[in-house]
């Protein structure tokens, strides 16, 4: 009797294990996307202008990634198990992708296994429930169908379009899909390639790669801002404030221990088995992986795709021959095993999304006992958005495509670094409160300067500013 294959069981153990996990991942974006999609579930429209804070009121919004907020806050609806279906959902169609992939170019399901459940590990800290996170899945679908494409014939080219249309409505990544669509025509139509690159088609499959790239840049304007959105995104790749202040448009730390035993490891691995094997490899994901890593030595944010890339290549490196699929051995039924006895193990559900040190009860405070202008934290900025909802409206959060451009980072930086005097700054601002954490220099030179505490607890601090001189 033959034994069942395991192999997919695996894959979703492991992701189920990542879902637990990655539920638990604080990330202070969330919040703020979280009240946007809030924000459309109640008008069913998107939000035209700033209406959460006072520095920058009816400031113009592009949300781009409206779909995933929305759906964030359908999933928030239901608690924190609404959540981790939300989280668990994408992270079982990113495995699905990588797996089908990953399986078919080395012609073993239980390689094309192992593969995946490295991926998913190798991305944990990249796996919080975010716009980035379904962009994963639909980037490695789109591997899958060019390889489905080169396999099986052209029919199924015809799915790439929708994926572009999805794409663009959930991340603002989608011309990764471009390269990858273009990189794919550019080799089917070159009349030969060198050394051991290889980009064979079926008949049929190389005429109507033009058609689906055109498809696939088309596709992208199906999106609340048509032509608009593209330039959008390029100017906030390239923007100066996200490049100096925000990690994910920075090069990565080689000295953060995930990325010196994990990372590193992993792609001295993978470079250096492309490297050394005989065989000849998919043109189109071996030059993916090695443009794709460069450009994450340049900005971190892209570390996930070329990882993605990368493990194509080493499922051609493992390639065997031909030959029916075997069942999963037992490293596989270990994580499976392992993976999903972690998602059992999962504690009650708490609240979502995870608070890491965000002024709970201070907030309450503020929201039940205040009015007027309020000075608040960069980093606590997008809780309180969500929370408060505009009432009352914060100082600044992490919303940095808005705050960017404007004066509004400037005078925060230089009242929380005190290159100012931060008493007549606020006062010239009309700031009437601030909540700050309590181990912040700035509170020390506030109560210095006759500001009162109406509220400490939580590790945070409400301070009152005082009532100008001669005052009733």
């Amino acid at each position: 009797m033959r034994r069942p294959d395991l192999a997919p069981l695996a894959v979703a153990g492991a992701a189920a294990g990542c879902a637990a996990l990655g539920e638990r991942i604080p990330e202070i974006d969330a919040w703020w996307q979280l009240a946007y999609g809030r924000y459309e579930l109640a008008h069913h429209a998107l939000p035209p202008a700033d209406t959460w804070s006072w520095t920058a009121p009816g400031h113009p919004l592009v949300v781009t990634e409206w779909l995933f907020d929305a759906a964030m806050a359908a999933a928030a609806r239901l608690g924190p198990w609404g959540a981790f279906g939300l989280l668990l959902a994408c992270l079982l169609a990113l495995g699905a992708a990588a797996f089908a992939l990953y399986a078919a170019l080395a012609r073993s399901r239980p390689v094309g296994a192992l593969l995946t459940i490295v991926l998913l590990a190798l991305l944990l800290p990249f796996l919080a429930l975010l716009p980035q996170l379904p962009s994963f899945a639909l980037f490695a679908a789109v591997f899958l169908v060019l390889e489905a494409a080169r396999l099986r014939g052209p029919s199924r080219l015809l799915f790439l379009p929708p994926l572009f249309a999805l794409w663009a409505n959930v991340h603002g990544t989608y011309p990764l899909g471009w390269m990858i669509v273009g990189l794919e025509t550019l080799l089917a139509w070159a009349p030969a390639l060198p050394g051991r690159l290889q980009a064979r088609h079926r008949r049929g499959t190389r005429r109507w790669l033009p058609v689906a790239l055109l498809g696939c840049l088309l596709a992208p304007l199906a999106n609340p801002y048509g032509w608009r959105l593209l330039p959008y995104e390029l100017r906030l790749a390239s923007s100066p404030f996200h490049l100096q202040n925000i990690a994910e448009f920075q090069s990565p730390n080689f000295h953060n221990p995930y990325m010196a035993w994990f990372i590193l490891p992993a792609l001295l691995l993978g470079v250096g088995g492309a490297m050394l094997s005989r065989r000849r490899l998919p043109a189109r994901d071996l030059l993916a992986a090695a443009g794709l890593l460069a450009g994450a030595l340049v900005m971190v944010r892209l570390l996930p795709y070329a990882l993605t890339a990368l493990g194509a290549v080493a499922a051609a490196v493992l390639r065997g021959r031909r030959v029916r699929p075997q069942p999963a051995r037992w490293p596989l039924l270990v994580a499976a095993v392992a993976a999903v006895g972690l998602t059992l193990w999962r504690q009650a559900p708490e609240a979502w999304p995870p608070t890491a040190g965000e002024p709970v009860a201070a907030a309450a405070y503020v929201r039940a006992h205040l009015d007027g202008r309020g000075f608040n934290t960069y980093e606590w900025g997008s809780y309180l958005e969500s929370v408060w909802n505009g009432r009352p409206a914060v100082y600044i959060d992490s919303r940095g495509d808005m705050y960017g451009d404007t004066t509004v980072l400037q005078r925060y930086m230089a009242i929380m670094q005190l290159q100012v005097d931060p008493g007549p700054a606020l006062t010239g601002q009309g700031v009437d409160w601030a909540l700050l954490p309590a181990s912040q220099a700035l509170v020390l030179v506030l109560r210095a300067v006759g500001w009162g505490t109406v509220f400490a607890g939580g590790g945070a601090v409400v301070l009152l500013r005082p009532a100008p001189a001669g005052a009733a």
